[in-house]
């Protein structure tokens, strides 16, 4: 999060603009159905009332990319219609500011937002893959260390295998 605020702090300075607000949803998947985005929907309860909380009013919104403010399609329509509630406002991406009110604009950002859902859905599946690799090559998942096993993952941990296989053993019998 540090790092996007230093390079969103970078674009405002280029632009000459001021970050008066902060919407932060970290660790929250956009492309996911059913997360509830909290800061992305004050964001736009923002650009809808066309000011933050404090009272400072919203020129604009400042993202390191396109796709930290939306990965579907729905999640665009709903940003673009609140920002052009006022046709002077900008949308800034390192690749400069763009006019949600011009055609061009719209089209462009209309395709990025197809890639990006393409791009999350390869992400998707690269990743389901490689754990399906692992699981028919027979490697051990990656991660933390899982409770009962060496750092190995092969080698059982006795001081906790003995709860592992208690916990097995109620599991079996019904038990949640």
């Amino acid at each position: 999060m540090a790092n996007q605020h230093r390079r969103s702090n970078r674009n405002a300075t280029r632009h000459g603009a001021v970050i008066v607000h902060r919407y932060t949803d970290n660790d929250l998947p956009a492309s996911k159905r059913g997360v509830v985005r909290t800061d992305f929907l004050a964001m736009l309860r923002d650009l809808r009332r066309g000011h933050t909380p404090e009272g400072y009013p919203v020129h604009g919104v400042i993202c390191v990319d396109q796709d930290g403010v939306q990965r579907t399609a729905r999640d665009w329509e709903d940003f673009e219609d609140a920002l052009t509630l006022d046709t002077s406002r900008r949308f800034y991406t390192p690749s400069g500011p763009m006019d949600l009110t011009e055609e061009s604009e719209i089209i462009k950002t209309g395709v990025m937002a197809a890639v990006n859902k393409a791009e999350s859905l390869k992400k998707k599946r690269r990743t389901r893959d490689w754990h399906q690799d692992r699981i028919l090559d027979g490697l051990p998942h990656s991660g933390p260390r899982p409770f009962g096993w060496e750092e190995d993952r092969t080698t059982l941990r006795p001081d906790e295998a003995g709860f592992l296989a208690r916990a097995i053993r109620e599991r079996i019998r019904g038990k949640a």
